[in-house]
């Protein structure tokens, strides 16, 4: 049997017929074993909150081999569970996928055109929750101008900012796009700097569709920051939705909204699902001073459910949206990435933990972890990654390097021919380097 959710659905719709009360069909992830059972989390459930399945018996299909961290159907009937297999990325959660400009994606706009070369096309999709997601590298074009427009049914219920990267040969740099909700795409019109247009990396961009926001119940999957008395809810803009974390049922979480800060390095707090890991997060975003665009550093702490402004801030708008982590995944389905070079972990005060990466259910590879010391080199590899944890194309994320409370930007490029994650950049911090910002699409027919 090929574990698909039709065949599934089908199973479910048999079995329903013919028993006491209705079949349900719900994922879970294997969470760890234990003497005589298999532990499941299921969607919407507290971390410690977990179903023990006996191992044998009818409890699941011979076909399947229970592993941990793998995202799993389920079928339920009055309390009793029974694993029919894992779920399958290329049937049951991998949507079409739309290039810019081919078939019935919309056309480029303003003379901007696919980056080419051995980078990926500009690409977007919506995944089974809700998810719009962009991809790919673009170029070219007015930089004021209006790349492309989201087609109904795929655009933001608000006004999204994300922080991207644009390269050049031997350096990168930070800015902020838009997505408005008429669909227009375009980079941040201000101050903006020579070469913007270049190399414009799209693949740090994910929001939730307008018509999953229709959904009461998806709506309220969202969970409001706890804030501080020197952060509140930016509402320059009238459409920015408020600051609010999205948790999906395996454990990956989501952040969206604006903020402004009067002084205070504590933003706020988290719910305790959102954030179980043991060790903290570093991340790059954007302020807007009003007038420019300016590199950001958040932290988040884990331990302490605590989210920390490293850059002294004024009452800016910062934005949160894209920013997404790992969270009550089992540290025993992470595997060690390979660091290059004289590149090392930056294990300071137990606080971060070894740099990692992790493959979910949906098929996405994401990358974890803070490192330094090794050499900023333009184009040097800082990891690698092996065969089937790869791009198809050359993808480039945004990175942030630093030195004591300064920072500069640059870009990580996955390089899916040889697995190495190379540094672009023209600056010279490497006492810390984060990679949590690496997240991408496995290619799903490696060599």
């Amino acid at each position: 049997m090929t574990d698909t959710f039709a065949e599934v659905s089908e199973l479910a719709r048999l079995l329903t017929s013919s028993a006491k009360g209705p079949v349900t069909i719900s994922q879970g992830m294997i969470a760890g074993f234990g003497p005589g059972s298999l532990q499941v989390f299921f969607q919407g459930q507290a971390p410690g909150d977990v179903v023990a399945l006996p191992i044998g018996g009818i409890r699941f299909l011979k076909s399947y081999v229970p592993k941990i961290g793998d995202a799993v159907h389920v079928l339920g009937l009055e309390g009793d569970r029974i694993i029919i297999g894992k779920v399958n990325p290329a049937y049951d959660v991998v949507p079409d996928v739309y290039e810019i400009g081919i078939a019935d994606a919309p056309a480029y706009q303003n003379s901007w055109h696919a980056f080419g070369g051995v980078y990926g096309p500009p690409r977007y999709w919506i995944d089974v929750d809700g998810w719009v997601h962009f991809a790919g590298h673009i170029a070219g074009g007015t930089a004021s101008g209006v790349m492309w427009t989201m087609p109904e049914g795929l655009r933001p219920n608000s006004l999204k900012r994300f922080v991207i990267s644009r390269s050049v040969t031997t350096s990168a740099s930070s800015w902020a796009l838009l997505v408005n909700p008429n669909g227009n795409v375009s980079l941040e019109n201000k101050s903006l700097p020579a070469g913007i247009n270049l190399n414009v990396g799209l693949n740090d961009i994910r929001y939730m569709a307008e018509d999953g926001l229709a959904d009461w119940e998806r709506n309220h999957e969202w969970t409001p920051f706890i804030y501080t008395d020197e952060w509140t809810w930016d509402t320059s803009h009238d459409g920015y939705d408020y600051p609010a974390i999205w948790q999906r049922w395996d454990g990956l979480v989501r952040a969206r909204g604006h903020m402004a800060g009067f002084g205070g390095n504590t933003i706020g707090y988290l719910p305790e699902r959102a954030s179980l890991r043991r060790y903290s997060s570093l991340f790059h975003t954007i302020e807007d001073t009003g007038t420019v665009l300016q590199n950001f550093r958040v932290d988040i702490e884990h331990f302490r459910r605590t989210m920390f402004a490293k850059t002294q801030p004024g009452a800016n708008d910062i934005t949160f949206d894209g920013m997404q982590w790992l969270s009550d995944v089992p540290e025993s389905a992470l595997s060690p990435l390979q660091l290059s070079g004289s590149w090392v972990a930056y294990a300071v005060d137990g606080q971060w933990g070894n740099p990692a990466y992790y493959m979910d259910g949906y098929g996405v590879v994401h990358v974890q972890g803070l490192i330094k010391s090794g050499s900023v080199v333009n184009g040097t590899s800082v990891a690698w990654l092996p065969p089937g944890f790869r791009p198809l194309y050359k993808e480039g994320f945004i990175g942030l390097q630093g030195q004591g409370t300064s920072m500069q930007s640059c870009r990580l490029e996955v390089d899916p021919s040889d697995g190495f994650i190379r540094l672009i950049t023209s600056g010279t911090f490497n006492n810390h380097l984060t990679l949590d910002h690496i997240s991408f699409v496995a290619n799903p027919n490696p060599e």
